[in-house]
């Protein structure tokens, strides 16, 4: 059973966060961490409706870029250590589209934020769904954690949410243009909309797009979060337990298999698989990482590099 012990399925007023959208609330609250209280200064500052500024400041949220806390007795929204590292320091305008997939790790490992994200990428078995099945499974898995009386209204619209996140809008003479805009996550290609324009695919796959280090950050932050004391994480843990980067990342074992098996070398020794006796783990090597930042520096200091 899923853990939820605090649950969010609305916030963002309806809208996937679009390209710019990211970039314009961490500059926000960067300059002013209360800027996102004022809500006419925040729109100036941003140039879009109440709505969108509502919807900015819970995505900057769900993805970690921001956090809410006080500094020196102020308390706002401030840049968290990989939004500074990310957006404030490499990829801005979400060029790379390993910031697509990092920027969708935390997102659906955030079920305090993105609860159906996190339901549906870390407990959802199927390949094929409709929206009116992620309705159904979702209020299966709330009432499990004893978190009763959310409209069906309400989560249909956070299903809708959530499919649009990752599929690209169809365009029609009657769609609006603000609305054809879609979220740069629908680049990932994890959710692809079949032929009967009601059923969606989930799959599994070995996206070339997702580079090795990003992984090797995601399965770090898993580590520490899940079992950071422990020496060894086992290759099940990794693939299927909620939340982890097999799960969320929607990899195929064979794909994950000869991922781990380059760790040791990617990482300069921070990590190292091993298979024995049909037991497959990864380890921690003998080069500690003093912070997963560390492996986001190794990646972009590579690729601006050349």
């Amino acid at each position: 059973m899923l853990e939820l012990t605090h649950v969010s399925i609305s916030g963002h007023e309806t809208f996937p966060f679009r390209a710019g959208w990211l970039r314009k609330g961490f500059e926000l609250a960067k300059q002013n961490p209360r800027g996102f209280i004022d809500q006419d200064e925040a729109m100036t500052h941003m140039g879009v409706g109440k709505n969108m500024v509502r919807s900015i400041r819970h995505w900057c949220l769900a993805t970690r870029l921001l956090e809410e806390r006080s500094i020196d007795g102020v308390k706002g929204l401030f840049p968290t250590s990989f939004g500074q590292k990310v957006i404030g320091q490499y990829d801005p305008y979400l060029e790379d589209a390993s910031t697509l997939w990092l920027l969708h790790w935390k997102l659906a490992t955030h079920p305090a934020k993105a609860t159906t994200w996190y339901a549906i990428f870390s407990a959802w078995f199927q390949s094929d769904f409709t929206k009116d099945e992620l309705v159904r499974f979702m209020n299966e898995r709330l009432q499990e954690t004893a978190h009763t009386g959310l409209a069906d209204s309400s989560l249909r619209r956070d299903i809708d949410c959530f499919v649009r996140t990752y599929v690209p809008a169809k365009t029609t003479p009657t769609l609006l243009l603000e609305d054809a805009l879609d979220c740069p996550l629908t680049e990932l290609n994890l959710i692809t909309e079949l032929g009967d324009r009601k059923t969606y695919r989930l799959q599994r796959s070995n996206p070339p797009t997702l580079p090795d280090l990003i992984l090797a950050y995601m399965i770090y932050e898993y580590w520490e979060q899940q079992s950071g004391g422990r020496e060894s994480l086992s290759f099940e843990d990794l693939m299927y337990k909620p939340g982890s980067p097999g799960r969320v990342l929607r990899l195929e074992e064979n794909a994950m298999t000869e991922r781990l098996e380059r760790m040791e070398n990617l990482t300069k020794g921070a990590f190292s698989f091993t298979s024995s006796a049909g037991l497959k783990q990864l380890l921690r090597g003998w080069r500690p990482i003093d912070s997963p930042m560390d492996l986001l520096d190794d990646y972009y200091g590579c690729v601006q590099k050349g």
